[in-house]
């Protein structure tokens, strides 16, 4: 009787994230040892202590995935996921189009009161299955969350200067899609809606330099970051509703 092959077990994501952390901190140790400047390798206490300290930094963010990621796991495992965009499309018969606007506004309102970033990858196996079913690709899927959260208003981007505010924050443009005024058009659109807000001034901190100058907005003074290193900040006045102004294309996107 031939016997029967093992079936080979995928490594768990706790393997992978643990092998790459060794990988890294074998790396920082060679590059240490050939005396690479400002590269000091990690010691056994920084490997064993790294998932500790990490899940300090961004515990809100890590019980939010966690969270989430567990009821989308009971959800899916009961049915009920599958059953609920069954359900949700076929109420929308005709007009899956008004889940683009909704679900973007509400992403954006995460993006405007706390930064909402990182916390978005767990809403892509929630969402896109829902696009999918509707009748769009995932890039639809994707860029709802993506441009939802992506270019957001926050009081204060994590900086000293807390009366220079509020501050634009986390606008960022997929590289595929730079070099066509994207950025332009997103700020723009940022600095009319606030300006219809009756806000007299927004705020942005950067590391470019030569890159907003182009869209209005003009370099004020270095602020210093939570992470403690230096950024650049630009104000810019609110644009008019039916401003028409060419945007450039853009060469160096954030």
């Amino acid at each position: 009787m031939p016997e029967k092959k093992k079936k080979r077990a995928s490594l768990s994501s706790f393997t992978i994230i643990l092998s790459i952390l060794v990988g890294l901190a074998i790396v920082t140790v060679i590059m240490g040892a050939m005396g690479v400047e400002g590269v000091q390798g990690a010691t056994l206490s920084d490997v064993l202590t790294a998932p500790v300290k990490g899940f300090q930094g961004a515990m809100g963010v890590c019980i939010f995935v966690m969270v989430l990621g567990g009821f989308l796991g009971i959800v899916t495992e009961t049915g009920a996921l599958d059953a609920g965009i069954a359900a949700l499309v076929h109420k929308l018969k005709g007009n899956e189009l008004v889940l683009i606007p909704i679900l973007m506004a509400i992403f954006s309102i995460g993006g405007t009161t706390y930064g909402m970033w990182e916390e978005t990858m767990a809403f892509y196996p929630l969402l896109i299955p829902v696009f999918l079913a509707a009748g769009y690709d995932a890039v639809v899927g994707i860029s709802v969350i993506l441009l939802g959260a992506g270019a957001g208003v926050i009081a204060n981007d994590f900086h000293d200067r807390k009366d220079l505010t509020p501050n634009l924050c986390a606008l960022f443009v997929e590289p595929p899609w730079r070099g066509r005024g994207t950025a332009g058009r997103l700020l723009d659109f940022i600095r009319r809606a606030l300006g219809a807000m009756g806000i007299p001034r927004l705020y942005l901190v950067t590391d470019h330099t030569a890159f907003y100058e182009r869209y209005g907005w003009t370099f004020l003074t270095m602020v210093t970051g939570d992470d403690h290193l230096p950024e650049r900040m630009y104000p810019a006045p609110p644009l008019p509703p039916a401003s028409g102004a060419r945007v450039p294309p853009d060469t160096i996107s954030p």
